[in-house]
């Protein structure tokens, strides 16, 4: 009997730990969501950024399908190809291309959170398959698809303190 209460104390407390280490992915994706989305989907503040900047972020904000390639941002701004990327990482702190990946992993959590699998979010947010989600996702949030999508399964609370709406 007392083995029992022994496995069972310990198993409550391995438990416990998984627990804490969901909640602290949570506050940690949270932050990274925060940064990202300050940027990403709310408007753009017209004295941070400049105009030229500011076009390019517009550009990529409201390309649902096909985001546009470095040259058409460019052309959009009225640089050289070599200009738009230099000032495009001094003025928003990320590549181009990171800006994009970044923009479809939070498009694709969104989607999983609202209900949708991992493989149909990954495709419908532009990722060739959801192990390109997957890669994407762990590097930049430090967090598997997985668990974010068991977080959004059995700890919702979780999830919704890290800013994600269904909406």
């Amino acid at each position: 009997m007392r083995t029992l209460e022994a496995d069972s104390e310990s198993l409550g407390r391995r438990v416990a730990s998984v627990e804490d280490e969901l909640f602290d992915s949570a506050r940690t994706l949270e932050s990274l969501y925060e940064r990202t989305t300050a940027v990403l989907f709310q408007d753009v503040d017209p004295y941070r950024f400049d105009e030229r900047v500011e076009r390019m972020l517009v550009a990529l904000r409201r390309a649902a399908e096909r985001a546009p390639s470095l040259e058409e941002l460019a052309r959009l701004a009225c640089l050289s190809p070599s200009r738009a990327r230099r000032l495009f990482r001094e003025q928003v702190g990320t590549t181009v291309s990171r800006y994009r990946r970044t923009m479809k992993s939070i498009d694709a959590m969104t989607r999983i959170y609202a209900g949708q699998s991992a493989t149909r979010a990954a495709v419908d947010a532009g990722f060739s398959d959801g192990a390109h989600l997957s890669r994407t996702h762990r590097e930049y949030w430090s967090l598997r698809v997985t668990d974010f999508a068991a977080m959004r399964r059995g700890h919702s609370e979780v999830v919704d303190f890290a800013g994600f709406s269904t909406s």
